[in-house]
Formats: C-alpha cells, sequence, structure tokens
C-alpha cells in the first residue's frame, strides 16, 4: 500500500489536515458502510451516463459506494481516491475494477481516456485551497474525451440553513458566526470554512453558491448540461433549498480558446 507520507509530501498543513481526517479510522468505518446511491445520482446514472461498457473515472470513491453501482451496470471503471486505506477497503469489497491512489489536481492518467468522470458525495470540496480545486477541474477535463461528461455535487452555503429548517439566528448560533464570516465576509478565503469531524479533526469545506459554481465550470472550459437536485429545478430555487446541489457537465467536442 502506498504510503501516507508520498501523498502528503509538498502538501500544505492544511491540506494534510484534510487527508488525515478521510484517513481516521472512524471514517474509514463509516465510508466502507455505505453502499446506496442517492435518488438524485440515479437519475442521473439513468439520464446522463453512456452506455456500458463506457469508461468512467470514480473519482474520490471512498469506500466503493458509487464503484460498485457502476461495476454492476457494466462499465469499465477506474476507482481512485487519494487516501489509501480507502482505497484497500474498496479494493476488498470489488472486485473487476482498477483501483488507484490518485490526487485529482495531477492525475497520473492518460488524456482524453474516460466517457465520464464521477467525482460524488462533494469529495471536489476537500480540495484545499481553490486554486487546488481549479487545478483538479483542469485535470478532470483533460482526462474525459471530447464530449464526455463530468459529474459532481458540492455543498451549498445558502442551503445549508434552509434546508435543516431552521431560523436564520439558530442557524448561526449552530454553526457558529465564523462559518459565515470566512464564507461570506471574505471573499479572498474562496468561501472554504472548517468542519469539525471526529474530535479534534478539521475539514477546510468549499462551500459555493450554485450561480459560482456554474461559473468556475464556464471558466474551466466545460459546457453545463444541468444543475440536478431533489428539491427543484430552477436555479434559485435549489440556491435556497439544496445543500449540496449535483452539477452534469461536458467537455465540448472542440476546445474553445480561454
Amino acid at each position: 500500500m502506498q504510503k501516507m507520507t508520498d501523498i502528503t509530501s509538498g502538501k500544505s498543513a492544511e491540506e494534510i489536515q484534510n487527508i488525515n481526517t478521510f484517513a481516521h479510522k472512524k471514517s474509514i468505518v463509516e465510508y466502507a458502510g455505505m453502499a446506496e446511491l442517492f435518488p438524485v445520482e440515479e437519475h442521473i446514472l439513468d439520464n446522463y451516463f453512456p452506455s456500458g461498457p463506457a469508461q468512467v473515472l470514480d473519482l474520490g470513491c471512498g469506500g466503493g459506494r458509487t464503484t460498485v453501482h457502476l461495476a454492476e451496470r457494466g462499465y469499465q471503471v477506474t476507482a481512485g481516491d487519494i487516501v489509501p486505506e480507502m482505497v484497500e477497503e474498496a479494493r476488498k469489497r470489488i472486485s473487476g475494477v482498477a483501483f488507484k491512489v490518485l490526487d485529482a489536481t495531477c492525475l497520473d492518467l492518460p488524456s482524453e481516456f474516460f466517457d465520464v468522470v464521477w467525482f460524488s458525495f462533494n469529495g471536489l470540496d476537500y480540495i484545499y485551497p481553490f486554486h487546488n480545486r481549479l487545478s483538479a477541474l483542469h485535470e478532470i477535463k483533460r482526462v474525459l474525451k471530447p464530449g464526455g461528461i463530468f459529474v459532481y455535487s458540492s455543498h451549498n452555503i445558502l442551503g445549508r440553513c434552509t434546508r435543516i429548517n431552521r431560523p436564520l439566528i439558530s442557524c448561526l448560533l449552530h454553526y457558529h458566526l465564523a462559518f459565515f464570516y470566512h464564507s461570506l465576509r471574505k471573499p479572498l478565503l474562496q468561501n472554504y470554512w472548517r468542519e469539525c469531524h471526529y474530535g479534534d479533526n478539521w475539514l477546510n469545506t468549499y462551500c459555493g453558491i450554485p450561480q459560482r459554481q456554474v461559473g468556475t465550470l464556464k471558466n474551466v472550459g466545460f459546457d453545463l448540461l444541468s444543475v440536478e437536485s431533489s428539491y427543484g429545478k430552477s436555479i434559485w430555487e435549489i440556491t435556497w433549498k439544496d445543500f449540496w446541489p449535483h452539477y452534469v457537465a461536458r467537455k465540448p467536442l472542440v476546445e474553445r480558446r480561454m
């Protein structure tokens, strides 16, 4: 198994903190126990994924929750995660899949190879800071074939309050004033906040509104196909109701000049 020191070499303390949080034993157990797809994920699989056997990259695969379903549908799956322990857990549970330890910011994969890249369960949001998130988006675009599909979900700061059905004051108290200070008052921090997981382990987490997500995708060079949500179809309705919308984008058949 690849050593954690190889993965974290050259990374900042905040980046290493995120990786170590997901490498925590409780995190491994939690993700290894996940099995079901969310309804919105099933909808996206049924309506936006090509028929198998297409080449699919399951990025941030964790314990293999999504990988199982992709393999069952007949896709040629490459699955990867930056946490070696997660990859080992997924490998134990699923056969016939090429598992790799992968850093999304510098994918050790061929260009224009995959028909679909799927970064599920908000995995993209734990890539810190924002310039690394952009690097990951560019890498995903690089490994996609022209016309390939990119699917991911991402936290939405406005939907966080309304989805839990609490008055704004209650939400402020529950998630701390620092959450809103860093996410709304400090745009230079690129909408990251810190949330606690497993005791003293912290995650630096991206939380941008859907309109900003759409703008970032377009700036990287993707064509937006849809923002999918169980809370409605209007982008404004999704913005105020959904804590983590799903985004479906396509790599253009012909590259645009940026």
